[in-house]
């Protein structure tokens, strides 16, 4: 069978897709203080085209390519997610923020950005559980655009130019464990 790949507007649009989620359902925060690992410090932010891209990637893309995900953060991120969904429930100043957060019509990198900047209670919960605002958006952002991305080659596609094919296998090798988490159709 012939594959067909992913025109950049599909894969653009696919990340708009993802990103409307993410903005919308994912909270920001991560695992116990005193359990929490080092930041992912293979996530290099770079400006950068990629060699085979067919336009220059925005800032999302770039942080996406870059992120290499780690089974024992996206596990960290599991935990930190209920405890970010009770946290909004319960805090009215949580709760506004992410609101502000999730209203502002600008690329992740940017609210991440605004999230240290802003918004003091939900930075505090995010550094109190080990990570910092960039890695909680895009742990989240690049899994599901990996899934994504996995699921386009199950059926014949090329994934986007700025999928970093790490990831994909990533998904492929982790579909159980994901699943189990809750993190994964």
């Amino acid at each position: 069978m012939k594959r067909r790949p992913v025109s950049r507007a599909s894969a653009f649009l696919c990340l708009n897709l993802l990103y409307l989620l993410f903005a919308t359902c994912v909270p920001v925060s991560y695992a116990h203080a005193q359990t929490a690992t080092q930041p992912n410090t293979e996530t290099k932010p770079n400006t950068a085209p990629l060699p085979n891209a067919e336009e220059p990637l925005n800032p999302d893309e770039l942080e996406i390519n870059h992120y290499v995900l780690k089974i024992e953060r996206v596990r960290e991120y599991r935990q930190v997610f209920d405890k970010f969904s009770a946290a909004t429930e319960s805090d009215p100043t949580i709760r506004a923020e992410r609101q502000e957060v999730s209203k502002k019509d600008a690329y992740a990198v940017e609210k991440a950005r605004m999230i240290d900047a802003e918004c003091p209670r939900m930075r505090e919960l995010i550094t109190q559980n080990g990570f910092t605002a960039r890695e909680f958006i895009f742990l989240p952002l690049t899994l599901l655009t990996a899934e994504a991305a996995a699921d386009a080659e199950d059926e014949g596609l090329e994934p986007g130019d700025f999928i970093n094919p790490v990831n994909i296998t990533f998904v492929r090798e982790h579909v159980a464990e994901l699943k189990e988490l809750q993190l994964r159709p």
